[in-house]
């Protein structure tokens, strides 16, 4: 999309728009990049599985425990059957699929059903590709797109949050409310390229506000040193990533702290 864009002289927004059929495109724009959609070669759906014969089958891939089923992913099982309901709507076959992936979600081996060539296409949702993990992607020949997922360099096309500015925004809210005391808990220097960026946009807030103090700590730290360290440890609030919400939000109880839970963030107030 953005290859088409860049030649047509218009937005990745644009194209699209002409995709969709959407009419908030003009007409002299809307065809300078139908002209360069068929110079690339590009089909619409339909007619792709009309000259296949079938319908394509797509596989939606992301990471569960051993023995579990896909619904066993809280945070990515909505995002999945979106991906899916939106696949059938358009006479897409879904193929479901798990992946293995070490503490740090860094793939470890690639998927069955992106390596066996029963699949068109795949979304692979919530991991992070290295370069051997890329290159391996890539030798089986299935086009993939990551939701939620990184690889080195960004070779991989992805589609991922802005969280720099979800944090910053969570931050302001906290900053109007009065706060001025913010730490960020279940994140480390090494972690997933969302948490880094989650933890960039609250300390970049938090300096440009001159908050008195913003801190960041691990989950497991956090339950070891919540309830044992007086309330201004930490100041007035915390932000807490989603997977270590359970974890933080046990903790402040424990010593006195109310725990309000949140999409992104959870956030914890005297």
């Amino acid at each position: 999309m953005a290859e088409i864009a860049a030649s047509a002289g218009a937005s990745s927004r644009d194209v699209a728009l002409v995709m969709a059929e959407d009419p908030r495109v003009s007409p002299e724009l809307r065809q300078r990049i139908l002209d360069v959609m068929d110079t690339a070669g590009y089909c619409a759906l339909e007619a792709v599985q009309a000259q296949l014969g079938r319908p394509l089958q797509v596989a939606i891939v992301f990471h569960i425990g051993l023995g579990d089923g896909l619904e066993a992913n809280h945070f990515y099982s909505p995002v999945a059957s979106a991906i899916a309901f939106a696949s059938a709507d358009a006479g897409v076959e879904v193929v479901q699929g798990a992946m293995l992936v070490n503490d740090d979600r860094e793939l470890l081996e690639i998927p069955s059903a992106l390596r066996d060539g029963r699949c068109d296409a795949a979304f692979v949702l919530g991991a992070e590709f290295n370069a051997e993990a890329v290159e391996g992607l890539r030798a089986t020949g299935c086009p993939t797109i990551l939701v939620d997922g990184y690889s080195e360099g960004d070779a991989l096309d992805s589609v991922v949050t802005d969280n720099a500015t979800g944090a910053r925004i969570a931050v302001e809210h906290l900053i109007a409310a009065g706060h001025r005391d913010i730490a960020l808990l279940g994140t480390q220097p090494d972690c997933y390229p969302s948490i880094r960026d989650r933890r960039t946009g609250t300390s970049r807030r938090s300096r440009q506000a001159a908050c008195r103090r913003t801190s960041s700590t691990s989950a497991t730290s956090s339950r070891k040193q919540l309830p044992s360290r007086p309330s201004d440890t930490y100041g007035d609030t915390l932000l807490s990533q989603p997977f270590s919400a359970p974890t933080t939000g046990q903790s402040s109880r424990s010593c006195g702290r109310r725990a309000t839970q949140g999409s992104a963030f959870r956030t914890i107030s005297r």
